[in-house]
């Protein structure tokens, strides 16, 4: 299952007298704990040398729950330019695969619900589209905000997918460069038409970075309808709003989660 959910000016004032959040200035890992709750921190490495570093939030404060065994992991990725800090206040192939197996094989699980916010989204599109098999991996997807727009290289391909107004794989501008990359001469387009996960959409028109035509003309009208259980627009969402926004936990996080819970109570009675 998937679930879908710019640019900053700092003022740096001579004198401040505001009282500064102790958060402010705490790693993510350092949040989580402030917060009363347990955390586990891993590495996966990727088949060409990367390592990344991965954020696990166990269970709940009170460390109670009795359907621990049969819950499935919930797997938030975050947008451009975040971290996993994005929820507690790269593109597809060689990492994701290597984050999901480590998730999975720490969890002894078999699959996973996804949450994506922003150029999390266009990962896990891009992921099913280019490996169809991964679907087995994803119970159930949120998609939250769209596509949002990191390297040099992800930049890039950003700029290069709004020019050609294609979803589609990085393109090194040489034939040789495409052909050995994905053997033909031009970069492959994602195909999402034969997506098979149950997704939920959430967007807002008044999103600049994924509007609502944007939605429709990339996901709506591409998307298998089967495949589309949630289409929910909001009202008056920036895109920064769909992860700091105050209306964020009645509006979006406390509905996937009921979804989720829903989703997992029919799976294990």
């Amino acid at each position: 299952m998937v679930v879908t959910i710019g640019t900053f000016f700092f003022i740096t004032p001579t004198h401040c007298y505001l009282d500064i959040p102790p958060e402010a200035k705490m790693t993510a890992v350092e949040i989580i704990l402030y917060h009363g709750y347990p955390v586990q921190v891993f590495h996966a490495q990727t088949t060409d040398g990367y390592i990344l570093e991965l954020h696990r939030i166990p269970f709940g404060k009170n460390n109670s729950s009795t359907k621990r065994k049969y819950n499935r992991p919930v797997f938030l990725q975050h947008g451009l330019l975040g971290s996993s800090a994005d929820w507690v206040e790269n593109l597809p192939n060689e990492s994701f695969d290597a984050m999901f197996n480590v998730v999975l094989n720490e969890t002894k699980q078999s699959s996973l619900y996804y949450v994506g916010f922003s150029q999390g989204t266009l990962i896990m599109f891009a992921k099913l589209s280019q490996d169809p098999d991964f679907s087995s991996k994803s119970r159930l997807v949120v998609y939250i905000a769209g596509e949002g727009g990191t390297s040099v290289m992800n930049i890039i391909h950003w700029i290069q997918m709004v020019n050609s107004g294609k979803m589609q794989a990085y393109n090194y501008d040489s034939l040789e460069e495409n052909q050995i990359h994905y053997g033909q001469d031009s970069p492959p387009i994602y195909n999402i038409s034969s997506i098979d996960v149950p997704i939920y959409l959430y967007w807002s028109k008044n999103d600049w970075l994924a509007d609502a035509a944007d939605i429709e003309n990339s996901l709506l009208s591409v998307l298998p309808n089967s495949s589309i259980k949630g289409r929910n627009q909001l009202k008056d969402f920036n895109h920064l709003d769909f992860i700091w926004g105050l209306r964020v936990p009645a509006e979006i996080y406390h509905p996937v989660i009921s979804i989720i819970n829903k989703e997992n109570d029919r799976r294990i009675a």
